[in-house]
């Protein structure tokens, strides 16, 4: 074997797989249009992360939280995902599909679930919140310091929780005066508050936003084809 028939051969056995399985797939996705605008509201989907949502979408990488959970609704043929939230809901939600990461430089599809799926934690986490409270309504600053102090300490919440504490996100200090409006309502100690960084604050913004209910519409169906002329 000459060594150019060996480079060839290299270059074939990755190059080939690379070309069908990466470059083909991502032109097929990125060449598709699929923004669609809501023009009762005003409102552009799909919405694509920015500012503090993006960085909290970093930290959400950096901290390995997709090593536990998935941000995917499976199809029905394996699991009942799009239908779990449907009576909160009022209708279900939706299976994933690839339009729903368009934008994203990752896609946090998840590697195992170990813990509850978070592709609409935006949508469940307040409804959890509502159910357990029994109010009609639910304000934000509640459903961020839900997840400010299961951050913090997750058997804070649930005695069972198998999910790390993530402390180092906090910072714990002497109060100064009157206590801050960010502290979490915990006691670490008299005299003594818990403040999350800014690096849990862009997580906990991050995690709020997570809503994977696009009203993407399903597939474009094949056009049929035309009668046979008689």
């Amino acid at each position: 074997m000459s060594v150019r028939t060996f480079y060839l051969g290299l270059i074939a056995a990755f190059g080939l797989p690379w070309v069908f399985l990466v470059a083909v797939p991502y032109g097929q996705l990125t060449a598709n249009d699929v923004t669609m605008v809501d023009e009762s509201i005003g409102q552009t989907y799909p919405q694509v992360n920015a500012g503090f949502i993006e960085y909290g979408n970093r930290i959400y990488a950096s901290e390995g939280c997709f090593q536990c959970h998935s941000q995917m609704v499976r199809t029905t043929e394996v699991s009942v995902d799009p239908y779990r939230y449907e009576s909160e809901l009022g209708s279900p939600v939706r299976e994933s599909r690839p339009e729903d990461y368009v934008g994203e430089d990752y896609a946090f599809l998840g590697v195992q679930r170990i813990g509850p799926d978070l592709a609409n934690v935006g949508i469940t986490k307040p409804r959890d919140i509502k159910q357990a409270t029994g109010l009609d309504e639910v304000d934000p600053a509640d459903v961020r310091q839900w997840h400010m102090e299961h951050l913090y300490d997750p058997r804070l919440i649930h005695e069972w929780s198998n999910m790390p504490s993530y402390q180092h996100l906090f910072e714990k200090r002497r109060i100064q005066g009157q206590k801050s409006n960010s502290a979490l309502n915990i006691n670490v100690g008299e005299g003594y508050e818990v403040v999350p960084t800014e690096r849990a604050e862009a997580l906990v913004t991050y995690l709020m936003s997570l809503k994977k209910n696009d009203p993407i519409g399903p597939p474009k169906a094949d056009k049929p084809a035309a009668d046979d002329e008689a």
